[in-house]
């Protein structure tokens, strides 16, 4: 019995600085969950009057923040001279189990659970409180799909004085913004690139700076703050990039977060599927793994089979074919079968027509054409199955997801001055968005989403230019891939563009921002 009233009934996790109990409030006949903190042997008195500091700063910070999407602090108790959080309990997983166990979740959820957590992390804002420990394992989810945002452990809120250790820095590695990670004060904005790091992982398997499990390596790399593109993200890439902007003050605060997230899940109309978070036990929290009250507990990355991308830009969002769509192979073989029906279509018409002509004046109402066979038996038909035959193909051919395969031939190789001329002139014409948008192949163009996604991204830049485009190399389909010194904003890095023929055009057939 702690505090004289809560019962405990069984434990739910534990970490490096305490353990976290299921227990029974008897007095007001709920379950809970009770945080205790755990001293480390040979602490100083100093070291442990610091340590009951930050248990009880963590349940006034939490305590000013009553929301949803947020675990509610009930109490702060004492047992054994130690103070104890009470905190509502949920039946819930982290989701860092979740993803530990299934590797990555679809879009739609992921934007789900994202669109929760955005809100409570704006109302925290709105009330001066900085999470800054923002990742999966901090996360839990309900069997009904409730996403709510735990453990203000290491939070900031207005007013407050820092009783966080000289020399320790709040946060996790895999989840901090670039600028946390060079030593700066956390800020809103870095809970908003924290929140864009954990979607990340959870829609691609892996954090944006990679799998390493050295701590100091992912530190490096989140105060490098290159963030690797998605390649499953879909409709949602583009906002995980907006999220995840190196520069603190270009990233969108948690309202815009919202709406944005919002916009994804509307337009995917998928709903979290209870079976899918809930798992196949009853215990709450995922069993023996605990639900992440505890913000020492770093997870291991899930394990992940996508491809490690090429360097590029901080911004660059993939194209990519969605799942469940036709390979380009499979699509090229549809393609072709609908032109061949299309013809035949036009080839019958055309027969039509010539009967049409010809048996104008006649009476008998027949063509004879290598013998007495009657003409109008076969040829009368057809008429009236062109709008079934030919109606689909064109929409089919306009408008077919999948990217063009390029028709790069052996015996026609690119050369590398109009390739790179190519490219040259498609960052140095975004005055003229339309034609540069031309210039691009279908596989391309699917990393804008489409061309008002184009548009809305380039408009952001107010000056963009590009210089040598030299060192050209020609890869094993025939394309070449094309170095070219960018300028954005007065910013310069090089990019690598691929440059392919479509139809006897060439034109630029990857990420291309």
């Amino acid at each position: 019995m702690i505090a004289g009233h809560y019962r405990v009934l069984d434990r739910i996790g534990s970490g490096g600085m305490g353990v976290v109990w299921r227990a029974r409030d008897e007095r007001l006949q709920r379950v809970v969950a009770i945080k205790q903190l755990l001293l480390q042997p040979g602490l100083s008195a100093v070291e442990t009057a610091n340590a009951h500091q930050r248990t009880l700063r963590e349940a006034r910070i939490a305590a000013r923040l009553q929301h949803t999407n947020a675990i509610v602090v009930f109490d702060v108790a004492e047992h054994e001279g130690e103070p104890c959080l009470v905190l509502e309990y949920m039946a819930s997983r982290s989701l860092a189990t979740v993803l530990a166990e299934r590797g990555s979740l679809p879009t739609a959820d992921v934007a789900r659970i994202g669109r929760q957590v955005a809100s409570a992390l704006a109302a925290a804002h709105a009330a001066g409180i900085v999470h800054r420990d923002v990742k999966p394992g901090n996360i839990l989810i309900g069997d009904t799909g409730l996403a709510k945002i735990t453990d203000f452990g290491v939070s900031r809120a207005a007013g407050d004085a820092t009783v966080t250790q000289t020399g320790m820095m709040a946060g996790t590695p895999a989840y901090l913004a670039p600028e946390v990670a060079r030593g700066q004060e956390p800020t809103p904005a870095a809970d908003v690139f924290s929140l864009g790091a954990t979607l990340y992982a959870a829609v691609e398997g892996r954090s944006p700076f990679g799998t390493t499990q050295n701590q100091l390596a992912m530190l490096h790399a989140a105060a490098a703050g290159y963030v690797a593109p998605p390649r499953q993200a879909g409709p949602l890439a583009s906002v995980l990039m907006d999220l995840l902007r190196e520069d603190p003050a270009r990233r969108p605060d948690m309202e815009q977060a919202i709406s944005a997230l919002a916009a994804v899940t509307r337009g995917s109309g998928a709903t979290l599927p209870p079976a899918l978070l809930s798992g196949s036990g009853t215990r709450p929290s995922g069993g023996a793994t605990p639900p992440t009250l505890l913000h020492t507990a770093v997870p291991a990355p899930a394990p992940t089979a996508v491809a490690t991308p090429r360097a590029a830009p901080p911004r660059l969002a993939p194209g990519r074919t969605s799942p469940g769509r036709t390979s380009p192979a499979e699509g090229r073989r549809q393609r072709t079968r609908l032109e061949v029906a299309l013809l035949a279509v036009l080839l019958v018409l055309g027969g039509v027509a010539v009967v049409a002509l010809l048996d104008r004046d006649s009476t008998e109402g027949t063509l004879q054409a290598g013998g007495n066979q009657p003409a109008a038996a076969p040829v009368a038909p057809p008429p009236a199955e062109p709008p079934v035959a030919v109606a689909p193909p064109p929409a089919e051919l306009s408008v077919a997801p999948e990217p063009a395969t390029p028709d790069v031939s052996e015996g026609n190789p690119i050369e590398y001055s109009p390739a790179g001329q190519l490219v040259i002139d498609y960052y140095t014409g975004l005055d003229d968005l339309s034609s540069a948008w031309g210039m691009l192949s279908p596989r391309a163009r699917m990393s804008f989403g489409d061309e008002s996604g184009f548009r809305a991204y380039w408009e952001q830049y107010s000056q963009v230019s590009a210089r040598n485009a030299q060192g050209v190399t020609t890869n094993g389909d025939g394309s070449v891939t094309v170095p070219v010194d960018v300028t954005y904003d007065g910013r310069s890095e090089q990019q690598k563009l691929r440059v392919t023929r479509l139809d006897g055009r060439l034109l630029i057939d990857s990420e291309a921002r």
